[in-house]
């Protein structure tokens, strides 16, 4: 699993958000949220961007360069 989807996962987990509250809150689908979480896939820059406003955590932390915030 790469880092992203665990940092995605530890985020969530702490703000107690669902993958259908973040799918809702991006206006994308809960398979795409799912996807991330797995390390399927990675969202866009744009999606990145808008995850980290929804989590409240920065970039760095969703790439793995820092701890929570």
């Amino acid at each position: 699993m790469s880092i992203f989807a665990q940092q995605l996962k530890e985020a969530m987990r702490i703000n107690r958000y669902s993958q259908r509250f973040v799918a809702e809150k991006l206006h994308t689908t809960q398979q795409t949220v799912s996807n991330w979480a797995n390390g399927i896939y990675e969202p866009s820059l744009e999606q990145l961007i808008l995850l980290c406003e929804v989590l409240d955590v920065t970039p760095n932390f969703l790439l793995g360069y820092s701890d929570y915030e």
